[in-house]
């Protein structure tokens, strides 16, 4: 049986990941034993592949444009920007274009920002993909402190200057405070996304150069749009199957639609879980070809079968539908916004009244898009103020700011994003050493959300309007002693030691309020169906089910028809969201409950993890829950070195910290992971740690402790004992 020393390097630093990115080149890593590639050195040349194709299929979009006469960018009648970036799948071209205060309020965010401790998002760095460079030195934006321009962008963009803003704005102007008004942003243009966005996300849940949260405003073009993209100016319908004779969808198929760039957003946030990706939902909703905007009253440009631009004449028996047509304003949410693992955010009225919160007074944009995802998926997944806001814009750095661009999804997007950033930054404050999971603050948001519209979950208003008081509640409340064993926050692992029946949280309600579950999970990719319309085939490649049963019987999640998007939700066996949620609201009898996470069909050997948020309950048992740690594996480091330790036991809590202890020695904290209950991870790193037996201490937030006494030895590799057969 071999020998093997296994360790881990830190991540590479942020120049240095650049220049190699910049440079085309990879990583080598040496050293006195052997190792395999490290999973940044991986990343990493993961990352170049990315870019390089990236550029190649941009040039090679490119060269076809100046061929055929097709612009490669310009402006649209609204003032949105759209670039040529790719060729899509049956040859028509991809464009990216922009979707283009109150805003806090109506998240709550002010209310964190006057919380003590005061939690304006000052711990988080949150990544801004955009149309192009930020006015970065904004008196809004610390005059460049808080914020970078990480690309060489050409020219300074008026929307990726917006979009910045409504994230991190100081309040300068109280009509602009951002949402996360503390936090730090780091801006890239949207060419080459996922590459660089794999250059950011946490490694680990350690990590703290890294970016927990990111904001894309932008989205191919869908169904009509006024422009130039042909050469000619007037009306263009990017709908991929529709000919002239009335055959093919006279819907654009990729409203809804999961494609190969879908399941790329999903592939990284599957291997990346402690990164949110937030996206528009897009502004099509409204799009109508009406004439004589082309000067005609009948002409318009669509794509033919070889790839090029011809124009059409509007027959009202065989032209493409306008949005609102095809399905009544249903199913039109781009394409990346319906991506399994992002949040897909529509856009609000304004939910404020005489300056107070008041979601009664919001109502849904003519633009904003809706759901259903082809997959019946929800759609979007939340919702918030994208209306007329007050903004950041890039015509100087004293106190600009403009109204303009001040609609569409573009904006509703960033504020969500921004209270995720708030989520992230109180998780932080109130439990030091946890970053939460994506899918924890992606449930946090949704179970703290203001439902809107049809009681429970839509394809119009998704979840809800966030609101950042009650998304952190259940951390306020698994912070305080009283209350943490209640599991308000739960971040768990099915495997192959998960119990038959799936994990099982015990909990008491006394009946006095809504007792609310939400779960939530980070899935692995799907294929997509490729261009189809409205193909209803679920995408779910690892179907979690949530039960809460109690004295009155089993209850079960929310579910919608797309086949009926105008229905209310129904309880039901959910098999197409990442997202379930039961409330049982008072009338049901009080006691004893039981919430339970299972899986249908064998567990992948990686395991499945969850996140789960409980409120409105009571601990099963007064006082707080036993806390033991079993087992410490590896027992053994080599000084100087980088390892994973893993330990077990039961009673853990988000927050629980690891420190070890020596005679003679000062204590050592480690950084550590909330596994779930029975498990945690901490970043080992033995750097300047004497040789010898160490006792690992575990400690609770509530202060509960154990001693696991000699359970870690640090040796030089000088003595056989420092060798281990590790199988």
């Amino acid at each position: 049986m071999p020998y093997f020393l296994i360790m881990r390097t830190r991540r590479p630093s942020k120049p240095l990941i650049r220049g190699l990115l910049a440079a085309g080149g990879c990583l080598a890593v040496a050293g006195v034993f052997a190792q395999p590639q490290d999973r940044a050195m991986a990343r990493l040349e993961n990352q170049r592949q990315l870019s390089a194709a990236s550029a190649a299929r941009k040039s090679g979009a490119q060269q076809k444009a100046l061929s055929r006469g097709w612009v490669l960018e310009a402006t649209g009648k609204d003032g949105q920007r759209f670039e040529l970036v790719d060729i899509g799948p049956t040859g028509l071209p991809l464009y990216n274009e922009t979707l283009t205060t109150n805003a806090n309020i109506g998240v709550n965010g002010l209310e964190l920002h006057s919380d003590t401790p005061s939690v304006t998002g000052a711990s988080v760095t949150v990544g801004v993909w955009d149309a192009g460079s930020v006015r970065n030195t904004h008196i809004e934006f610390d005059g460049g402190a808080r914020c970078t321009n990480e690309d060489a962008a050409p020219a300074i963009s008026n929307h990726a200057t917006a979009v910045t803003g409504v994230i991190i704005s100081a309040g300068l102007n109280t009509g602009v405070i951002g949402v996360a008004k503390g936090a730090t942003a780091e801006c890239y243009d949207w060419n080459n996304n996922i590459a660089e966005m794999l250059s950011r996300v946490p490694l680990s849940p350690v990590d703290t150069d890294a970016v927990p949260i990111s904001n894309h405003s932008y989205g191919f073009l869908h169904g009509w749009n006024w422009g130039t993209q042909s050469g000619n100016l007037g009306w263009h319908w990017f709908g991929e199957t529709w000919k002239p004779d009335g055959t093919g969808d006279r819907e654009d198929p990729k409203f809804g639609l999961y494609t190969t760039f879908s399941a790329q957003l999903d592939q990284l946030s599957h291997d990346n879980p402690w990164h949110l990706v937030f996206w528009a939902a897009g502004n099509d909703r409204d799009d109508t070809y009406t004439h004589p905007r082309d000067g005609t009253g009948t002409l318009y440009y669509y794509d033919t079968d070889i790839d090029d631009w011809a124009e059409a004449f509007w027959e009202v028996a065989t032209a493409p539908f306008d949005e609102t047509t095809g399905e009544g304003g249903y199913d039109t949410t781009i394409t990346r916004a319906c991506a399994k693992n992002v949040i897909a955010v529509g856009a609000l009225t304004d939910a404020v009244t005489a300056e107070v919160r008041d979601p009664s007074a919001a109502t849904p944009t003519a633009f904003s898009g809706w759901g259903p995802a082809d997959d019946g998926r929800v759609k979007p997944d939340l919702v918030a103020n994208g209306h007329q806001l007050l903004l950041t814009v890039a015509g100087s750095d004293d106190m600009t700011y403009g109204t303009g661009l001040g609609s569409g999804t573009s904006f509703s997007s960033p504020n969500a994003a921004g209270a995720g950033a708030l989520i992230v930054d109180y998780a932080q404050t109130h439990l030091p050493g946890w970053l939460p999971r994506a899918s924890t603050v992606k449930c946090l948001l949704i179970h703290g959300a203001t439902d809107m519209g049809n009681a429970g979950p839509d394809y119009i208003y998704g979840w809800g309007l966030p609101d950042t008081v009650a998304s952190v509640e259940p951390i306020k409340r698994q912070a305080d002693p009283g209350t943490a064993s209640a599991h308000c926050v739960v971040e768990g692992l099915l495997d192959g030691d998960t119990p038959i029946g799936g994990d099982t949280y015990n909990i008491s309600w006394d009946g006095a309020e809504d007792l609310k579950v939400t779960l939530s999970w980070t899935d692995p990719p799907a294929t997509s169906p490729g261009i189809v319309l409205d193909d209803r085939t679920p995408l779910l490649v690892n179907d979690l089910d949530l039960r809460v049963t109690g004295p009155d019987g089993t209850s079960l999640p929310s579910v919608l028809d797309p086949a009926n998007p105008t229905a209310l939700a129904t309880a039901g066996d959910n098999i197409v969201d990442t997202v379930e949620q039961i409330i049982v609201s008072p009338g049901a009898t009080s006691g004893a409950f039981t919430v339970t996470v299972s899986m249908k069909g064998a567990v992948p050997s990686e395991g499945q993890w969850y996140s789960l948020a409980i409120s409105g309950h009571q601990p099963a048992a007064p006082g707080p829950s036993p806390l033991s740690a079993s087992s410490a594996s590896p027992d053994w480091a080599l000084v100087a070195s980088t390892n994973d330790l893993d330990i077990e036991g039961f009673g853990f809590h988000p927050g629980t910290q690891i420190h070890l202890q020596k005679s003679g020695e000062p204590d050592a904290q480690l950084a550590g992971e909330y596994g779930s209950p029975t498990k945690l991870r901490a970043i080992l790193d033995t750097t300047g740690l004497a040789l010898g037996v160490w006792d690992i201490i575990v400690t609770r937030p509530d202060g509960e402790s154990v001693t696991m006494a000699g359970a870690l030895t640090i040796g030089d590799g000088s003595s056989i004992k420092d060798w281990r057969v590790l199988e």
